[in-house]
């Protein structure tokens, strides 16, 4: 476990830390997910969703009403996060890992697999503290690797 410890024994990560809450039930601690609207099971991996969640609300821009939580998308496989645009349409797909996962090439085909079925152009694949953010390509279907997550507004205006 990392030396600065944040909620529940999980670390700090590189996001806007977010005002959650938690409640302790017989199986252990649970957060509140503000989009699914239910308690979840506090594992490391949804301490970082719920980190990505809040950065997206707060930071990126991006309305409530267009992200989405663990959704089915393929193979019965589940998406961490996607964020749609005004329209209705798959605009990003998050896939969140836990803190001491590495982000690397295996993360980055499991999320390949499930942006086969979205179609989405903005990629990011997080474990909290290391950030790979994609973007694809209208022209030649190729991945760019971008430097950061642009805003909200700004993904939009790529369309």
């Amino acid at each position: 476990m990392e030396s600065e410890e944040f909620g529940h024994g999980f670390p700090k990560l590189d996001l806007t830390e977010p005002n959650l809450r938690f409640e302790h039930q017989m199986n252990g601690w649970h957060v509140w997910d503000q989009l699914r609207k239910k308690w979840l099971l506090l594992t490391p991996e949804e301490w970082v969703r719920q980190h990505v969640i809040h950065w997206l609300k707060t930071v990126v821009g991006f309305p409530e009403k267009l992200l989405t939580a663990e959704r089915q998308v393929k193979n019965r496989k589940r998406a961490d996060v996607i964020g749609f645009d005004r329209n209705g349409q798959p605009l990003l797909l998050v896939e969140c890992k836990a803190p001491e996962v590495r982000i690397d090439s295996l993360a980055a085909q499991q999320a390949v697999l499930y942006h086969q079925s979205l179609n989405a152009p903005f990629l990011w694949l997080t474990n909290g503290k290391v950030h790979w953010v994609f973007q694809l390509s209208k022209t030649n279907k190729t991945w760019a690797k971008l430097p950061s997550l642009p805003l909200f507004e700004e993904m939009s205006g790529c369309l």
